[in-house]
Protein backbone atom coordinates (compact mmCIF):
# COMPACT_ATOMS: atom_id res chain seq x y z
CA UNK A 1 0.00 0.00 0.00
CA UNK A 2 2.53 2.70 1.02
CA UNK A 3 4.50 2.08 -2.19
CA UNK A 4 1.61 3.56 -4.16
CA UNK A 5 0.95 6.63 -2.05
CA UNK A 6 1.84 9.92 -3.81
CA UNK A 7 5.56 10.51 -3.37
CA UNK A 8 6.43 13.36 -5.69
CA UNK A 9 9.85 14.85 -6.23
CA UNK A 10 10.85 17.35 -3.59
CA UNK A 11 12.89 20.51 -3.83
CA UNK A 12 16.49 20.22 -2.63
CA UNK A 13 16.96 21.58 0.90
CA UNK A 14 18.37 25.09 1.17
CA UNK A 15 22.16 25.15 0.90
CA UNK A 16 22.43 21.59 -0.43
CA UNK A 17 24.30 20.44 -3.56
CA UNK A 18 22.66 18.06 -6.05
CA UNK A 19 24.39 14.94 -7.34
CA UNK A 20 22.71 12.73 -9.95
CA UNK A 21 23.64 9.05 -9.82
CA UNK A 22 22.59 5.88 -11.60
CA UNK A 23 23.19 2.15 -11.53
CA UNK A 24 23.04 -0.07 -14.63
CA UNK A 25 23.78 -3.77 -15.01
CA UNK A 26 24.81 -4.03 -18.65
CA UNK A 27 24.76 -7.87 -18.56
CA UNK A 28 27.64 -10.22 -19.26
CA UNK A 29 28.37 -10.91 -22.93
CA UNK A 30 26.31 -7.93 -24.16
CA UNK A 31 28.40 -6.26 -26.87
CA UNK A 32 26.10 -3.68 -28.47
CA UNK A 33 28.12 -0.81 -27.05
CA UNK A 34 26.37 1.87 -29.11
CA UNK A 35 23.01 0.85 -27.71
CA UNK A 36 24.32 0.64 -24.15
CA UNK A 37 25.91 4.07 -24.53
CA UNK A 38 22.60 5.49 -25.73
CA UNK A 39 20.91 4.14 -22.58
CA UNK A 40 23.57 5.67 -20.32
CA UNK A 41 23.53 9.05 -22.06
CA UNK A 42 19.74 9.19 -21.75
CA UNK A 43 20.15 8.91 -17.97
CA UNK A 44 22.28 12.07 -17.94
CA UNK A 45 23.69 11.18 -14.51
CA UNK A 46 26.87 12.66 -13.02
CA UNK A 47 28.01 9.28 -11.69
CA UNK A 48 27.07 5.82 -12.98
CA UNK A 49 27.92 2.52 -11.34
CA UNK A 50 28.05 -0.32 -13.85
CA UNK A 51 27.79 -3.98 -12.96
CA UNK A 52 28.90 -6.75 -15.33
CA UNK A 53 30.89 -4.07 -17.15
CA UNK A 54 33.28 -4.57 -20.03
CA UNK A 55 36.42 -2.55 -20.62
CA UNK A 56 35.33 -1.81 -24.19
CA UNK A 57 32.03 -0.29 -23.12
CA UNK A 58 33.56 1.81 -20.35
CA UNK A 59 36.10 3.15 -22.84
CA UNK A 60 33.22 4.11 -25.17
CA UNK A 61 31.90 6.52 -22.50
CA UNK A 62 35.11 8.56 -22.31
CA UNK A 63 33.78 11.61 -24.19
CA UNK A 64 30.86 12.17 -21.81
CA UNK A 65 32.56 10.80 -18.69
CA UNK A 66 36.20 11.90 -18.44
CA UNK A 67 36.78 10.00 -15.19
CA UNK A 68 36.42 6.22 -15.35
CA UNK A 69 37.53 3.08 -13.60
CA UNK A 70 36.88 -0.50 -14.67
CA UNK A 71 38.14 -3.76 -13.24
CA UNK A 72 36.78 -7.24 -12.55
CA UNK A 73 33.40 -6.52 -14.17
CA UNK A 74 32.84 -3.48 -11.95
CA UNK A 75 33.00 0.07 -13.28
CA UNK A 76 32.40 3.64 -12.24
CA UNK A 77 32.12 6.47 -14.74
CA UNK A 78 31.95 10.04 -13.47
CA UNK A 79 31.89 13.71 -14.40
CA UNK A 80 33.61 14.39 -11.09
CA UNK A 81 37.25 13.46 -10.43
CA UNK A 82 37.85 9.98 -9.04
CA UNK A 83 40.57 9.64 -6.41
CA UNK A 84 42.43 6.75 -7.99
CA UNK A 85 44.73 6.43 -4.99
CA UNK A 86 41.69 5.66 -2.84
CA UNK A 87 40.13 3.03 -5.12
CA UNK A 88 39.95 -0.44 -3.61
CA UNK A 89 37.88 -3.61 -3.63
CA UNK A 90 36.24 -5.47 -0.80
CA UNK A 91 37.64 -8.96 -1.18
CA UNK A 92 36.51 -12.33 0.12
CA UNK A 93 39.99 -13.66 0.88
CA UNK A 94 38.81 -17.21 1.50
CA UNK A 95 37.07 -17.49 -1.86
CA UNK A 96 39.32 -15.05 -3.74
CA UNK A 97 36.34 -13.06 -5.00
CA UNK A 98 35.70 -9.34 -5.49
CA UNK A 99 32.22 -8.21 -4.48
CA UNK A 100 32.44 -4.42 -4.18
CA UNK A 101 34.29 -1.56 -5.85
CA UNK A 102 34.92 1.47 -3.63
CA UNK A 103 35.87 4.69 -5.41
CA UNK A 104 36.09 8.11 -3.70
CA UNK A 105 35.03 11.06 -5.86
CA UNK A 106 35.66 14.77 -5.40
CA UNK A 107 32.18 16.31 -5.37
CA UNK A 108 33.02 20.01 -5.55
CA UNK A 109 35.58 19.68 -2.79
CA UNK A 110 33.63 17.18 -0.68
CA UNK A 111 34.96 13.58 -0.74
CA UNK A 112 32.14 11.09 -1.36
CA UNK A 113 32.66 7.33 -1.18
CA UNK A 114 30.85 5.60 -4.03
CA UNK A 115 30.34 1.85 -3.65
CA UNK A 116 29.44 -0.36 -6.63
CA UNK A 117 28.08 -3.62 -5.21
CA UNK A 118 27.18 -6.82 -7.06
CA UNK A 119 27.13 -9.94 -4.88
CA UNK A 120 26.61 -13.44 -6.20
CA UNK A 121 22.96 -14.32 -6.68
CA UNK A 122 21.71 -17.10 -4.36
CA UNK A 123 21.47 -20.54 -5.92
CA UNK A 124 18.22 -22.48 -6.07
CA UNK A 125 17.87 -26.13 -6.93
CA UNK A 126 14.64 -28.06 -7.10
CA UNK A 127 16.12 -31.56 -6.81
CA UNK A 128 17.24 -31.79 -4.11
CA UNK A 129 15.56 -28.69 -2.73
CA UNK A 130 18.31 -26.23 -1.84
CA UNK A 131 18.47 -22.46 -1.40
CA UNK A 132 21.98 -21.17 -0.73
CA UNK A 133 22.58 -17.46 -0.04
CA UNK A 134 25.77 -17.78 2.04
CA UNK A 135 28.01 -16.03 -0.50
CA UNK A 136 25.65 -13.07 -0.74
CA UNK A 137 25.34 -12.87 3.03
CA UNK A 138 29.13 -12.77 3.43
CA UNK A 139 29.48 -10.05 0.80
CA UNK A 140 26.69 -7.99 2.36
CA UNK A 141 28.22 -8.21 5.83
CA UNK A 142 31.60 -7.17 4.46
CA UNK A 143 29.95 -4.19 2.75
CA UNK A 144 28.07 -3.22 5.90
CA UNK A 145 31.28 -3.27 7.94
CA UNK A 146 33.03 -1.00 5.42
CA UNK A 147 30.13 1.46 5.22
CA UNK A 148 29.81 1.66 8.99
CA UNK A 149 33.43 2.78 9.33
CA UNK A 150 33.58 5.04 6.26
CA UNK A 151 34.25 8.66 7.32
CA UNK A 152 32.85 10.15 4.08
CA UNK A 153 29.29 10.59 2.83
CA UNK A 154 28.36 7.32 1.13
CA UNK A 155 26.48 6.45 -2.06
CA UNK A 156 25.85 2.77 -2.81
CA UNK A 157 24.96 1.75 -6.38
CA UNK A 158 24.11 -1.89 -6.85
CA UNK A 159 22.50 -4.83 -8.46
CA UNK A 160 22.11 -6.12 -4.92
CA UNK A 161 20.52 -9.47 -5.79
CA UNK A 162 18.31 -9.31 -2.73
CA UNK A 163 14.71 -8.29 -2.01
CA UNK A 164 13.61 -5.91 0.71
CA UNK A 165 12.23 -8.67 2.97
CA UNK A 166 15.62 -10.37 3.35
CA UNK A 167 18.07 -10.14 6.25
CA UNK A 168 20.69 -8.80 3.83
CA UNK A 169 18.41 -5.88 2.91
CA UNK A 170 17.84 -5.15 6.59
CA UNK A 171 21.61 -5.18 7.25
CA UNK A 172 22.14 -2.38 4.73
CA UNK A 173 18.95 -0.53 5.67
CA UNK A 174 20.24 -0.25 9.23
CA UNK A 175 23.09 1.92 7.90
CA UNK A 176 21.87 3.55 4.69
CA UNK A 177 18.64 4.89 3.19
CA UNK A 178 17.05 3.09 0.24
CA UNK A 179 16.33 5.88 -2.24
CA UNK A 180 13.34 4.07 -3.72
CA UNK A 181 11.67 3.60 -0.35
CA UNK A 182 12.39 7.25 0.38
CA UNK A 183 11.16 8.86 -2.83
CA UNK A 184 10.01 6.18 -5.30
CA UNK A 185 6.48 5.44 -6.45
CA UNK A 186 5.23 1.91 -7.14
CA UNK A 187 7.21 -1.31 -6.94
CA UNK A 188 10.20 -0.02 -8.89
CA UNK A 189 10.84 -3.34 -10.64
CA UNK A 190 14.04 -3.38 -12.71
CA UNK A 191 14.70 -7.02 -13.65
CA UNK A 192 14.66 -9.44 -15.28
CA UNK A 193 13.60 -7.69 -18.46
CA UNK A 194 12.04 -10.16 -20.85
CA UNK A 195 9.50 -9.72 -23.61
CA UNK A 196 7.05 -8.03 -23.11
CA UNK A 197 9.29 -6.00 -20.79
CA UNK A 198 7.56 -6.80 -17.52
CA UNK A 199 10.26 -7.13 -14.83
CA UNK A 200 9.14 -8.74 -11.59
CA UNK A 201 11.90 -7.83 -9.14
CA UNK A 202 13.67 -4.80 -7.67
CA UNK A 203 17.27 -5.93 -7.33
CA UNK A 204 18.84 -2.67 -8.56
CA UNK A 205 19.06 -0.07 -5.80
CA UNK A 206 20.52 3.33 -4.94
CA UNK A 207 21.35 3.85 -1.27
CA UNK A 208 22.88 6.78 0.58
CA UNK A 209 24.10 7.82 4.00
CA UNK A 210 22.26 10.37 6.14
CA UNK A 211 24.41 13.13 4.58
CA UNK A 212 22.06 13.00 1.56
CA UNK A 213 18.34 13.08 0.87
CA UNK A 214 16.75 11.69 -2.29
CA UNK A 215 14.83 14.39 -4.14
CA UNK A 216 13.78 12.19 -7.08
CA UNK A 217 14.28 8.65 -8.33
CA UNK A 218 13.05 6.73 -11.36
CA UNK A 219 13.52 3.51 -13.30
CA UNK A 220 14.93 4.09 -16.79
CA UNK A 221 12.61 3.43 -19.70
CA UNK A 222 15.17 1.67 -21.89
CA UNK A 223 17.49 -1.22 -21.15
CA UNK A 224 19.40 -1.74 -24.42
CA UNK A 225 20.79 -5.29 -24.67
CA UNK A 226 20.65 -5.75 -20.89
CA UNK A 227 18.11 -7.73 -18.90
CA UNK A 228 18.01 -4.88 -16.35
CA UNK A 229 16.48 -1.44 -16.52
CA UNK A 230 18.80 1.24 -15.08
CA UNK A 231 17.88 3.23 -11.99
CA UNK A 232 18.56 6.98 -11.64
CA UNK A 233 18.29 9.28 -8.63
CA UNK A 234 18.98 12.89 -7.70
CA UNK A 235 20.57 13.20 -4.27
CA UNK A 236 20.97 16.42 -2.31
CA UNK A 237 24.09 16.61 -0.15
CA UNK A 238 23.21 18.43 3.06
CA UNK A 239 25.42 21.34 4.15
CA UNK A 240 26.12 19.58 7.48
CA UNK A 241 28.22 17.01 5.60
CA UNK A 242 31.09 19.51 5.70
Amino acid sequence: GPLFLPNISRKPPSGSSELTVATYNTTYRADDYDEMLRVVLALDADVVGIEEASEEFVDATRQEYPYRWQDANFALISRYPIDRAGIHFLVNEEKNRLDTLVAPIDFDGQPVSVYVFHPIRPSLRIRPLLYDSVDREEATQELADAVEHDPNPVVLLCDCNFAYRTDDYRSIAALLTDGWRERGFGFGFTAPVRSPNLPLGRTDCIWHSSDFVTTSIRVGRENGPSDHFPLRATLALMPSAD
